[in-house]
């Protein structure tokens, strides 16, 4: 039974938790010394885990490295940065699975230089929400060499409903970010639609059940609109985070819709909205249009 070392216990990262301590196995956790890293520690250990505060203490325990952080630059910490993997003496890992959704170009540069470490290295970043990350139903899709994705799939299957290989090192990220421009630009077009029929005097109910029926229905349709009409803006998925993928989709997808919609989110984000949900751009439009 592989053991775990996880950094990144935040509300995914801890699901992920859960379910590989469910199947059996042993898991070192990497906490910060802040006031939600410990209360995130505290419960994990509560289920089994053993938490510490030393990077190098996680090394030298685990087999697999799994890493589920917002940003390319926190990753990129975890492995080249001062007691980063990269440095580490006496580590025991051989295999590192990289969650996040990170910039592909980055990702390619750690998947080399670890390959010339004796490490492997799968960018296999997710969907899904919280609750899918606690009952083990996300959504992974993996980039880097084929052989290693097989080695690791029944890993992946433990925390997941569907784990896919995409390509060389760099794809899984590349196949998420399609993922994000596509769901959060068919959530601004759907607020910012939203606001002028309702202007308009139509019902929502009406062009959500018609629109909902027709070729323009999408899940980011779907998301946005019961968003609209239940009132629940939860924060699930942060703007600043959307704002964060979208400039990596700037990079590898570049498209005027790509820089309108980075400069939407930037503005936004400027005005506040940065912490809230993604969905809180329909708030910010109808303030704004």
């Amino acid at each position: 039974m592989e053991r775990i070392g996880l950094v990144g216990i935040g509300a995914m990262g801890s699901g992920i938790a859960e379910n590989l301590l469910k199947a059996g196995h042993p898991v070192w956790a990497f906490h910060r010394p802040t006031p939600s890293g410990k209360a995130a520690a505290e419960k994990l250990s509560a289920l089994g885990a053993e938490t510490c505060e030393d990077l190098g203490e996680v090394f030298s325990k685990a087999d697999v490295l799994a890493i589920c952080l917002p940003r390319s630059e926190d990753v990129e910490s975890i492995i080249l940065g001062p007691g980063g993997l990269a440095e580490a003496r006496g580590t025991t890992v051989r295999t590192v699975l990289d969650f996040s959704t990170a910039h592909p170009d980055s990702t390619r540069k750690l998947h080399s230089l670890l390959k010339g470490e004796g490490v492997d290295f799968l960018d296999i970043p997710m969907t899904g929400s919280v609750r899918e990350a606690k009952e083990g139903t996300l959504n992974l899709i993996a980039g880097g060499e084929e052989g290693v994705f097989r080695r690791v799939e029944p890993l992946l299957r433990k925390i997941s409903a569907l784990a896919l290989y995409a390509g060389p090192s760099g794809s899984g990220n590349l196949v998420k970010l399609a993922n994000n421009l596509l769901a959060i630009l068919d959530q601004a077009v759907t607020a910012r639609i939203s606001i002028e029929l309702d202007r308009n005097g139509i019902s929502p109910n009406v062009y959500t059940e018609f629109l909902g029926k027709s070729s323009a229905n999408s899940g980011g349709f779907r998301l946005m609109m019961y968003r609209i009409m239940s009132g629940d803006f939860a924060r699930k998925f942060e703007l600043s985070l959307a704002l964060k993928d979208i400039g990596y989709c700037r990079d590898v997808f570049p498209s005027p819709f790509a820089e309108e919609l980075h400069s939407f989110l930037t503005k936004a984000s400027e005005a506040g909205y940065g912490d809230k949900d993604i969905g809180a751009m329909y708030h910010y439009l109808k303030e704004n249009s």
